[in-house]
């Protein structure tokens, strides 16, 4: 593995992260914003306590982003399996934090905001993934991060 292939890899822990974030804090504000076709919203969730949260959820979801093989660093990898795993990772992580919120439910009290999370941050993970996709193809367009390969065709005789 080359250099600019790890440093790829290890951007894309602070950018899932970012994407995380972004995806609980649309659905805070998603969740205030469509009242009328949810319903009233019947707690009193502040958005610094949601944050606060959020944040100590994330490192428990990139843990498990990690275990299912998305910083994996092995080399390239085909789009459709990192879509996957962006699936499972998050719904992993969904399960994770159903069972926290039965045995404290005020961890998150309302059911949407963990829902539309869920939505959204696969949609956000596997957003900032095409992105780290783009500025890859980009290094590779100035000719860093190639792998050499030397490809021999044609017949072979044998001698006598």
């Amino acid at each position: 593995m080359k250099k600019p292939e790890l440093i790829l890899n290890l951007i894309a822990i602070p950018v899932d992260a970012l994407m995380l974030i972004l995806a609980a804090i649309f659905s805070f504000y998603a969740r205030w914003t469509f009242q009328s076709v949810i319903g009233p919203v019947l707690y009193d969730l502040q958005f610094s306590e949601f944050l606060s949260q959020v944040v100590k959820i994330i490192p428990a979801m990139l843990i498990i982003f990690a275990v299912v093989g998305l910083y994996n660093i092995k080399g390239p990898r085909k789009f459709s399996r990192e879509v996957a795993k962006i699936f499972l990772g998050v719904s992993a992580a969904l399960f994770f934090i159903i069972i926290l919120f039965f045995f404290n439910r005020e961890l998150f009290p309302s059911r949407f905001i963990v829902l539309a999370t869920w939505g959204l941050a696969i949609f956000m993970v596997i957003f900032g993934r095409v992105i780290l996709k783009f500025a890859q193809n980009i290094i590779f367009r100035f000719g860093y991060g190639l792998h050499n390969l030397v490809l021999v065709t044609g017949k072979t005789s044998e001698s006598k």
